[in-house]
């Protein structure tokens, strides 16, 4: 995904615990009319954690 000025990087751990928080988050960033990303929007595990998080960070401007 190219860089937006709209997206917003949501930095939330993915435990259980941490689930009903961060539907939360997402549902409040789309209804403001934001774009939510995270990191788990790419399923690929080759490739690694750090660089996916730093690339959509970079994308969210």
């Amino acid at each position: 995904m190219a860089a937006h000025p709209r997206n917003v990087f949501i930095n939330c751990a993915f435990d259980a615990e941490f689930e009903p928080l961060f539907h939360a988050i997402v549902f409040t960033v789309i209804r403001s009319g934001f774009r939510a990303r995270c990191a788990t929007e790419s399923d690929d595990a080759g490739e690694n954690r750090f660089s996916k998080i730093q690339q959509i960070v970079e994308e969210c401007h």
